[in-house]
């Protein structure tokens, strides 16, 4: 809280993890998680299940190697009394690809990480990378207003 950022060096969020016949020691995982995978492992080895509607996963499905991490993860941060020129944002980054939207912005960022991690070169209005910036867009909409069934029709 209070960061107001998501650079890698804030949200990248190292988690060491200790648990005697459940993990391996020594073992380490590199693949994006997000927190609430963390709680499900921690419910998970106090007994408790998951609710079914939940979209946490167990990290220690990492351990089991069921599971190679997430393909996208994602962040926000919404208005407080120290920031006031943004009232809301929010992050999706992929193994290769970061982006940020600002609320009622017309203004963004966009990282490619694999060519350039230190996220210094903005790519949000260049063209050449609209493709991927519309993408990540389409990701932090099914975020916040995923697809619905449809409910059957009656005859």
């Amino acid at each position: 809280i209070q960061k107001w950022t998501f650079y890698d060096e804030i949200i990248r969020m190292p988690t060491i993890a200790w648990a005697p016949g459940r993990l391996p020691a020594g073992e380490r995982f590199d693949g994006m998680i997000e927190q609430f995978d963390i709680a499900a492992m921690l419910l998970e080895f106090a007994g408790m299940r998951l609710h079914e509607m939940s979209p946490a996963r167990s990290a220690a499905d990492l351990v089991r190697g069921t599971w190679s991490g997430r393909d996208a993860v994602f962040a926000e941060h919404g208005p407080d009394a120290l920031q006031h020129e943004v009232d809301y944002m929010h992050m999706v980054r992929t193994d290769r690809w970061k982006l940020v939207r600002y609320k009622d912005r017309d203004f963004g960022e966009l990282y490619d990480l694999t060519s350039e991690a230190g996220e210094t070169r903005n790519l949000w209005d260049v063209p050449e990378y609209r493709d991927v910036k519309l993408e990540l867009l389409a990701k932090l909409l099914d975020l916040h207003a995923p697809p619905t069934k449809q409910a059957p029709r009656s005859a």
